[in-house]
């Protein structure tokens, strides 16, 4: 069941990279000169549920670390999306960053004000 699991959250990575690149390059693009990296180890699945009803949909929560340079770790940002039942229709519900992390001197020039 584990590898089920594990599986199930590549997946799921691997589908909602694409839209995660974007809201995180969306999100920076005010602070930093460079669009941030993101892969898919750089995210972490943190909740998939249901929420029944009449819209009936999938929230999915992810916690991703966006970097760069070298592997640079610039924050910690939080993302839900949801998804319709009946359409397969993916929406942004929230993106907040949690943390963010110094950057290092060496790559001050990519920074246009803090974050």
């Amino acid at each position: 069941m584990h590898h089920a699991n594990r599986l199930c959250e590549d997946t799921l990575r691997a589908i909602f990279l694409p839209r995660a690149r974007e809201e995180v390059c969306r999100y920076y693009r005010d602070f930093l000169t460079v669009k941030p990296q993101l892969m898919c180890w750089c995210m972490k699945l943190v909740n998939l549920r249901h929420s029944p009803g009449e819209c009936s949909r999938y929230l999915i929560d992810f916690e991703l670390y966006p970097y760069i340079g070298q592997k640079v770790t610039i924050a910690v940002c939080r993302l839900t999306f949801s998804v319709k039942d009946y359409d397969g229709e993916i929406k942004l519900e929230s993106f907040r960053q949690v943390r963010s992390f110094p950057v290092p001197e060496h790559l001050w020039d990519v920074v246009c004000q803090p974050f």
